[in-house]
């Protein structure tokens, strides 16, 4: 007999979607468009299309504005003899019944993340060349001889301007939240007031947050904020909050961003002394990973993490390496970078900027394969504005290659990510065209 292939034309659109009423009794996937049936001139192979639109419309009340294809058609133009019609049962040679079982590219849901905010004393005694214009320390600028270099700032202040510019540029396309760690009354009082954290965080994740999570972290100039680095208890704060979030309104993917300058203190079993809290928490890599496996919910919480000025030192307060802690951090988060350092280490400003708009833009740029994710037997290709994306590895998705990979190592993949100017294409015109082609079994 005919070897049959199948095709499954999905497309998606950020425009409300409109779903169908239903199909017919042989397509039973409620966003068909219709079932037809095509034959290949050129080579006589039968193919069964399934076409899906995210943001069709519906035909007249009481109708499902689908076409019907009910019957066996002769559709070998080689030979004008009526073959069996692979649509009367709804599966191919070596396919599942792929019509009723492959869900369309849903539209995806704006993403939620936390940004969890490093207010710890250093952040605000400690300043750093933050535009690298004067390496060698002298007072005179790098970049024009002969002028005085630009003062340097405290990192809180570089860390405020690029939350400003992330939170404004964002603003319609992802919800924003806050939490500081530790809060904004933490004091070197005590060991129990340098650790203190606010839960929930001081800014709830909400669309078109910018202006409230602006008014609600400390000033770009504050100096005399001080604090341990209770990074553990942020991100507990932080994974609280968005596993509590409605699952209605906030449907998207749920990230937490972690940007800190050190490793993490204030554990809550250390000995409730100064030199006790400084000692490294080991307990934020377990905590993260519980962020990952669900935190009693049902998706997984990345923690991306972003350093600022990092050394790759032994540092005697915390006793440990700080650089080694953050990659331990950033392996458990889900989303850790190859290499000796794989986390993001910033060690200018224009760093920091580029480290937290890339990650936040490829949250926004993961596209989910559905339900069910891939279906079986199938390959994968994806059209931004009709222009055929090529599938890369994730490296090269990572270094900006335009084009798509898969964003997981799972079976099947839940899930795809653009790159490099496809992301932003897309996020420009909101059209992303999807086909899987199944692939035919012996």
């Amino acid at each position: 007999m005919t070897r049959t292939s199948t095709k499954l034309l999905l497309s998606l659109s950020l425009s409300l979607l409109a779903p169908l009423a239903g199909c017919d009794d042989r397509c039973e996937h409620p966003d068909a468009e219709s079932c037809t049936t095509d034959a290949d001139t050129d080579t006589g192979l039968h193919a069964t299309s399934i076409m899906l639109s995210a943001g069709m419309e519906t035909g007249e009340p009481g109708t499902t504005g689908m076409t019907d294809t009910t019957g066996a058609t002769d559709i070998d133009a080689t030979d004008g003899v009526s073959d069996t019609d692979a649509t009367e049962t709804g599966e191919t040679d070596g396919c599942p019944e792929l019509c009723g079982c492959v869900p369309a590219l849903p539209r995806p849901e704006p993403p939620s993340i936390v940004l969890v905010l490093d207010k710890s004393g250093s952040m605000f005694v400690k300043t750093w060349d933050h535009d690298h214009d004067d390496l060698d320390g002298d007072g005179i600028s790098d970049l024009v001889p002969g002028q005085p270099a630009t003062p340097e700032v405290t990192r809180w202040n570089s860390l405020h301007r690029v939350v400003e510019t992330i939170a404004n540029d964002f603003d319609d396309r992802v919800s924003l939240g806050a939490q500081l760690f530790p809060a904004l009354d933490a004091s070197s009082a005590s060991p129990e007031l340098a650790c203190v954290v606010d839960s929930p965080p001081e800014v709830a994740v909400a669309p078109g947050n910018a202006a409230t999570l602006l008014a609600s972290i400390p000033s770009a100039d504050e100096l005399a904020l001080a604090g341990g680095t209770p990074a553990e208890r942020g991100i507990a704060s932080a994974a609280d909050h968005l596993v509590a979030l409605d699952d209605v309104e906030f449907a998207g993917s749920k990230h937490m961003l972690l940007i800190t300058d050190g490793g993490a203190n204030c554990s809550v079993d250390a000995e409730p002394s100064f030199a006790g809290v400084s000692l490294a928490d080991p307990k934020l890599v377990a905590t993260v990973e519980e962020a990952l496996a669900g935190w009693g919910g049902d998706a997984p919480i990345e923690t991306l993490v972003v350093g600022i000025d990092i050394e790759d030192a032994y540092d005697d307060t915390l006793q440990a390496n700080p650089l080694e802690l953050l990659n331990e951090v950033a392996d458990a988060g889900g989303r850790a970078l190859e290499g000796e350092e794989r986390f993001y280490n910033a060690t200018d400003e224009d760093q920091l900027l580029a480290a937290i708009e890339g990650l936040i833009g490829e949250i926004s740029c993961t596209i989910p394969l559905g339900e069910d994710g891939q279906p079986g037997f199938t390959t994968l290709e994806l059209e931004v504005d009709g222009e055929p994306l090529a599938e890369l590895d994730a490296s090269a998705c990572d270094d900006g290659a335009a084009g798509w990979s898969y964003a997981d190592d799972l079976e099947p993949h839940m899930s795809v990510r653009l790159c490099g100017a496809a992301c932003e294409q897309f996020k420009a015109s909101g059209e992303l065209h999807g086909e899987f082609n199944c692939v035919p079994q012996p």
